[in-house]
């Protein structure tokens, strides 16, 4: 199937299930599809897709899944799509989103999966996102995104999944990861982490063998035997492969400096 999706589409007030998937569909989502009051599964994935999420996106109250993962959509993450109360699941990974993750994301309090990874994000992770307490799998990662890991993290008791790399976090490890109990994936390389591996992280110990990924960061380190001993048994390569690709800093004008450098400096 290609070309455009009509606005005519609009028209369909009654309609629950939209699958539109893995067709060459081109052009701009219409305004229109806002109309689609009684909409609870968009599946729009795999396709062509180009311009911005339209604002009236937040109008489909009743929407549980939206996908819209490998598109080339732009543009910003409307705020309005806090208002999806009964969203379950959203997935945009593979676009070409900018701008900033809206803090009305957290008002999404039935979400169980974001993915948002592999666009052009920027900013910080906002607190907000600790407000997800249903969440189950997250993942941002690939993106530009800037600032420390919230310690609103603590909240997702049920978080199964959690993909933050390849950004440019700054800052250490926050302790509270160790609420998060039932993990079996964390993925934090990849970014200009610093300081202390907390002890906490003795505390996931659902992490799948290889699902613990700490490496090309900034400093990170520990003194702490039992953690090194954690880190051991989780990741394939050891603690040694943190230590040995620890040097991805990252200076006030966004360039890398080494570590020995950056230990200098502090």
């Amino acid at each position: 199937m290609t070309g455009h999706i009509p606005s005519e589409i609009g028209d369909l007030e009654n309609l629950e299930e939209l699958y539109l998937q893995n067709n060459n569909l081109t052009g701009a989502l219409p305004s229109s599809i806002g109309n689609m009051m009684n909409l609870k599964l968009m599946y729009l994935n795999d396709n062509n897709i180009t311009g911005a999420l339209p604002i009236s996106i937040g109008d489909l109250e009743n929407l549980k899944i939206l996908y819209l993962v490998n598109n080339n959509l732009t543009g910003l993450i409307p705020n309005s799509i806090g208002k999806l109360k009964k969203l379950e699941a959203f997935s945009i990974t593979n676009n070409n989103l900018k701008g900033s993750i809206p803090s009305e994301i957290g008002d999404l309090e039935n979400l169980t999966s974001l993915y948002l990874a592999n666009n052009n994000l920027t900013g910080s992770i906002p607190s907000e996102i600790g407000k997800l307490k249903n969440i189950n799998w997250l993942n941002i990662g690939n993106n530009n995104l800037t600032g420390s890991i919230p310690n609103s993290i603590k909240n997702f008791i049920n978080l199964k999944g959690l993909w933050f790399n390849g950004n440019h976090l700054t800052g250490s490890i926050p302790s509270e990861i160790g609420y998060l109990e039932n993990l079996n994936n964390l993925y934090l390389n990849d970014n200009h982490l610093t300081g202390t591996i907390p002890p906490t992280i003795r505390s996931l110990i659902y992490i799948h063998n290889g699902k613990l990924q700490l490496i090309n960061n900034c400093s990170l380190n520990t003194e702490n035997q039992l953690v090194i001993n954690f880190i051991n048994s989780k990741v394939h390569e050891g603690y040694q492969k943190i230590l040995d690709t620890n040097g991805n800093c990252n200076n006030n004008e966004g360039g890398n400096i080494s570590v020995i450098y950056y230990l200098l400096l502090n």
